[in-house]
């Protein structure tokens, strides 16, 4: 309808304004199509210039970064924080340097200044020298920001900042937490650069290389609140310093692991960094003198996995301490000749792996192993190979197996019996102790080869591989001397002599004094 009318009214004008209603057309369409243009390499330039703003931000980046990437047009807002004492805070938005600062506030302004907030900002470099002009400021916050380089302040006198504030920021040579939670490295020196710092609140960061953190002694209380934090060996100073609060969302996350200890490390993740380092401090504190010990991950926020190396150290008997919730001990390659305070001790009753190893361990008590491996939620491994035992108390393994097939467990304890001189001639325990061997290693049957019997003058079991023996044969008990028939045949000729002796005497009884037997005598027809 719109068409027709203005081609109906273009046939009521003269020629003259026709040309005239044209020429305005045509310059309306020419701008249009300008406009067009213009917007279309805005958008190409914005895109261009964002990508270029990513990899200068995130060239050392393993995973690609898209969280807080800065956007917002350049805004300082003032705010009066209180009248009474004139102070004001201000808030600038996108600042690429903090020279931009001064910029947007009047100088009658600056000297009021007691908090400044820079949010979503793109600096590559933060001089605090450019903040000189604003002697009033106490309080210097950090939003969602790029903090790659600290200056040394080297002109005038650094300000007077007394708190700062980092809330969620990062650096852009971090190491990546995940595809949304690049790191932040602060430093010492990133603390020189504010000389009066006294407090320090770090709000949703991810901080790694913290060993590089020495707090200077101004600086009396430092905050982390939620994000994470590296849990290692070189974070463990934050538990120790008074000054440090974390809260209990704060994570672990782990940047620095080893391709084999990848499963392990990767346990850390979304596990609380003070429970965490909690199990790290107190292993620290009760890990053996001659030990060392390490903290592999969390199986879950009350469990975790922590490894006591005692190996080849001396040692003669198993250590009365070490960490409380250890989950594998090494006492390989030592003199120890007995291990029964690792059941009755009650640190140790949530190993998972013994090593035992190489050393002189002659006698394993069967009731204490038994009372120490029931009823266990996880699986048992204690290696006794290289060691002296010649008998296994069978009596008191085989029920735990017994029981644990009945009721459905799967949780069997598994043994590292080989190199050991077995005595193949007990019988009271050979034929037990064969049954166990094999269904222990009937998976892996290169293993029977290490389980031999000790060397003596039998050739049918000096050397020879236990589940290979003929227990039948061997524990067969030895015949009875006199079988059934051979006793029934003797005691008649025992009979049989005892009666001609008898009658023997009767007779010469009767010759030489005319006696009859009394037997004969009591018979009526006699």
């Amino acid at each position: 309808m719109g068409v027709g009318f203005w081609q109906y009214w273009q046939l009521g004008l003269r020629e003259e304004e026709r040309r005239v209603v044209r020429y305005v057309r045509l310059l309306e369409e020419m701008w249009l199509t300008t406009m067009l243009w213009l917007a279309a390499v805005a958008c190409l330039v914005t895109a261009v210039s964002t990508n270029l703003v990513n990899d200068k931000y995130f060239v050392h980046a393993e995973v690609e970064v898209q969280a807080w990437t800065p956007k917002e047009p350049i805004n300082c807002s003032i705010l009066t924080k209180s009248h009474q004492k004139n102070e004001v805070e201000v808030v600038c938005v996108g600042l690429s340097t903090l020279a931009e600062v001064e910029e947007r506030v009047a100088a009658e302004v600056r000297s009021s200044v007691t908090a400044l907030t820079i949010d979503k900002s793109t600096l590559t470099q933060i001089n605090t020298d450019d903040l000189h002009t604003f002697p009033a400021l106490t309080s210097l916050s950090f939003n969602n920001s790029l903090l790659s380089g600290w200056v040394l302040p080297i002109g005038g006198q650094a300000p007077h900042v007394t708190t700062l504030v980092l809330y969620r920021c990062y650096d852009s040579y971090s190491k990546m937490v995940d595809s949304t939670h690049p790191g932040l490295a602060l430093t010492t020196n990133i603390l020189n650069t504010l000389p009066e710092l006294e407090v320090l609140h770090l709000v949703e960061c991810y901080l790694y290389n913290l060993h590089l953190l020495s707090p200077p002694s101004s600086l009396h209380n430092i905050t982390i609140q939620g994000g994470g934090a590296e849990c290692r060996d070189e974070s463990l100073w934050l538990m120790k310093e008074e000054r440090v609060k974390i809260t209990k969302n704060t994570t672990c996350f782990i940047v620095n692991y080893k391709l084999g200890d990848l499963e392990t490390r990767l346990s850390f993740f979304d596990k609380s960094f003070v429970s965490a380092m909690g199990y790290w401090q107190a292993m620290v504190r009760d890990c053996p003198k001659l030990c060392v010990c390490t903290m592999t991950g969390m199986r879950n926020i009350r469990s975790p996995i922590i490894n006591v190396i005692c190996s080849n150290v001396g040692l003669t008997q198993i250590p009365e301490v070490i960490p409380e919730l250890s989950t594998t001990i090494f006492l390989d390659n030592n003199s120890i000749t007995n291990f029964s305070r690792v059941f009755t001790n009650p640190l140790y009753h949530h190993l998972d792996v013994i090593h035992l190893q190489h050393n002189l361990i002659t006698h394993m008590d069967g009731r204490l192993f038994y009372l120490f491996a029931r009823d266990r939620p996880l699986d048992l491994g204690i290696d006794l190979s290289h060691n002296r035992l010649t008998r296994f108390p069978v009596d008191d393994v085989q029920p735990l197996y017994d029981e644990a097939l009945e009721n459905g467990i799967y949780h069997l304890p598994v043994f590292g019996l080989g190199y050991n001189p077995w005595n193949c001639d007990d019988c009271s325990f050979l034929p037990g102790f064969q049954k166990i061997v094999y269904h222990q290693y009937y998976e892996n049957q290169y293993r029977y080869r290490d389980i031999r019997c000790q060397e003596g003058p039998k050739e049918e079991t000096s050397r020879q591989q236990v589940v290979k023996l003929d227990v039948v044969g061997l524990c067969q008990p030895d015949p009875p001397v006199l079988k059934t028939m051979d006793v029934l045949i003797i005691s008649l000729s025992l009979l049989l002599v005892l009666f001609i002796l008898n009658f023997l005497h009767n007779y010469f009884q009767y010759r030489r004094h005319g006696k009859l037997p009394w037997m004969i005598t009591k018979i009526p027809f006699c």
